[in-house]
């Protein structure tokens, strides 16, 4: 259980935990997509002066139930998930098929390149993207940023959808916020119980990617 005060934070999308399944106390009209677990407002409302509770299911997942999963079969999930653009550089491709090559397992395939990512080679950096020219969201970023190996979340998790897709798994880049953090205060739910307090903030603000696996979801 999470409760939400919003304050001043305006957006038509809910501020949720993965994975939402219940809202209370929230005002206004709102709907759930169950595909991507977002919530947007259909009455024009908004998210602001909101104090509300959400209840989240999070998925047991290990790393042998993962590496165990084979490919997505067709009609799983939307093709859109699995889209390339036709202008994709050759450095991005050969570089996802050189860190696959020696699996055919999905979950292996997501590792190597998160490793890779993840790796001494790469920095993360704010600065970079704006001084090299290539802070934006073109398949030409996506080379510059491999070449330079410097840059923030939205390279990162960019790359890394880009990457999935290129080896046959579905993918898709998720904005929202990291936890935040703990202000030392602890605050009473709707039932009593005692929850601790974390703020957040637009220091917050990231981006990730999320790889689908069969039967388990993003």
């Amino acid at each position: 259980m999470t409760t939400i005060t919003t304050g001043s934070f305006t957006s038509p999308w809910l501020l949720a935990p993965y994975a939402p399944t219940s809202i209370t106390n929230v005002e206004g009209m709102w709907t759930w997509d169950p595909q991507n677990f977002t919530i947007l407002a259909s009455d024009g409302g908004s998210t602001a002066q909101q104090t509300y509770q959400v209840r989240s299911s999070t998925p047991e997942l290990t790393r042998e139930l993962l590496a165990g999963i084979g490919p997505v079969p067709d009609g799983e999930v939307s093709p859109d998930f699995m889209t390339l653009p036709d202008d994709i550089p050759a450095a991005v491709e050969t570089t996802a098929r050189a860190l696959t090559a020696e699996t055919v397992n999905p979950f292996y395939k997501a590792m190597a390149i998160q490793n890779y990512l993840r790796g001494e080679e790469f920095t993360y950096s704010l600065e970079a993207p704006v001084e090299g020219g290539y802070d934006g969201n073109s398949m030409g970023v996506i080379e510059r940023f491999l070449d330079v190996k410097a840059g923030y979340c939205v390279q990162f998790a960019g790359t890394m959808a880009v990457m999935a897709r290129l080896v046959g798994i579905p993918s898709r880049v998720a904005v929202g916020y990291v936890p935040g953090t703990p202000t030392g205060n602890t605050i009473r739910g709707p039932h009593g119980e005692e929850l601790t307090e974390f703020a957040v903030d637009s220091r917050d603000a990231h981006a990730w990617p999320e790889l689908y696996f069969r039967d388990v979801g993003w």
